[in-house]
């Protein structure tokens, strides 16, 4: 990063010159007879006689035009980029209703026919395709939640709705939802709620919405049989942490570091690949933090997975 001069910085060079300093890479714009700018990055050495009398600078002035030029060129795109991605960001945050709405009446009225509220269907195959649109509408619905969502943080038009939340019932909310999935993949869901982290002052859906990404996940990554424990305990600090934890696949050491990144996915073996956005730890991550948290995960190839939700102290009670 090229740092040209400014007022104090000419101030601040004329004043080590005056105290006989050496100087590195001093950068400075010097008008040319013919009226242009040409920038100059100087470099000196104090030289001195025997005695310590003081003879001059030795040093060196050489042109950086181009290096200047190709600064400004890589700022002005990177505030391009910068701006598209806001006005991504903005546009979609904007979208919520226009997205949701249809949705919504799709897997509504699919609902009606499936169900054949108003009478019987002709044919029973129309019932089956019914439900397809249903599930399907669903599946989509919650991949346009996590993205509007996203972007909302991401455009700074997302506000938390905080209130006291009974952990045990967060955590039973979540594993209700999942029962049915959970049981016809072999797995089981344990919930363990500490006497002192049974509460935290938070906004209920996002923490719903955190502990429901992170079940999802392990039940993806979980072998038929195996354990996911969704767990609150508070810390010697008084934060509370809610952890989930699962006896799956594990994600290898070269991924961990991406996992929090939106829209990646790790595939690579059929075990680890399945359907999403790839929002879902990124999410987590996101919204841990508008509460003030972090988010810590730990993982072994073949022994499991482990995220902790660490609350700040202040949201406990």
């Amino acid at each position: 990063n090229i740092q040209t001069a400014t007022e104090d910085g000419l101030r601040e060079h004329a004043d080590m010159m005056a105290r006989k300093q050496p100087f590195e890479s001093f950068v400075f714009a010097s008008d040319t007879e013919n009226g242009r700018k040409t920038w100059i990055s100087s470099s000196g050495k104090p030289r001195f006689s025997a005695g310590g009398r003081f003879l001059g600078y030795r040093g060196a002035d050489r042109s950086i035009n181009e290096q200047v030029s190709t600064e400004k060129r890589l700022r002005r795109a990177w505030e391009h980029a910068e701006s598209a991605n806001q006005a991504k960001s903005n546009f979609l945050a904007g979208m919520s209703h226009e997205l949701r709405t249809p949705l919504n009446s799709i897997i509504g009225f699919s609902e009606i026919i499936r169900d054949q509220m108003l009478g019987p269907v002709g044919k029973p195959q129309y019932a089956e395709y019914a439900s397809d649109v249903v599930s399907s509408g669903r599946h989509l619905l919650s991949l346009v939640d996590d993205v509007l969502d996203l972007s909302k943080i991401e455009s700074s038009t997302f506000e938390l709705s905080e209130d006291s939340i009974e952990l045990a019932d967060a955590f039973e909310f979540v594993r209700r939802g999942f029962r049915r999935h959970a049981e016809a993949r072999g797995i089981s869901i344990h919930l363990i709620v500490a006497d002192d982290a049974a509460f935290i002052r938070a906004d209920t859906r996002i923490v719903r919405q955190m502990v429901m990404n992170l079940v999802s996940n392990a039940i993806k990554f979980t072998d038929y049989g195996g354990v996911i424990k969704i767990t609150s305990e508070r810390d010697t600090n008084g934060s509370v942490h809610i952890k989930v934890t699962d006896t799956g696949a594990g994600i290898p050491k070269e991924h961990l570091d991406r996992v929090f990144e939106p829209f990646v996915q790790v595939r690579e073996t059929a075990l680890l690949s399945h359907e999403g956005s790839g929002l879902g730890l990124s999410l987590v991550k996101r919204f841990i933090e508008l509460h003030g948290g972090t988010i810590d995960l730990v993982s072994r190839v073949g022994e499991g997975t482990s995220v902790d939700l660490t609350f700040p102290k202040h949201r406990s009670h």
